[in-house]
């Protein structure tokens, strides 16, 4: 069985970082807020299984 890779996004830039909190007060979407969450703790490089089960939803959403 081959495993997939790990996949993480790079380093957040401080502007990116302030328009996530932003974007995090204003979304009205729970989808979108899990993202908007999401992305800033792949960047220091945890792990897909961390992201989703402290998120609560599936590795695929977590790679979209």
């Amino acid at each position: 069985m081959v495993r997939r890779p790990e996949v993480f996004v790079r380093s957040l830039t401080m502007e990116e970082g302030r328009d996530l909190r932003r974007i995090s007060r204003t979304v009205k979407d729970p989808v979108k807020l899990r993202h908007v969450i999401g992305v800033p703790m792949s960047g220091p490089g945890q792990a897909v299984r961390y992201i989703t089960s402290s998120m609560q939803f599936s590795e695929d959403m977590c790679r979209m």
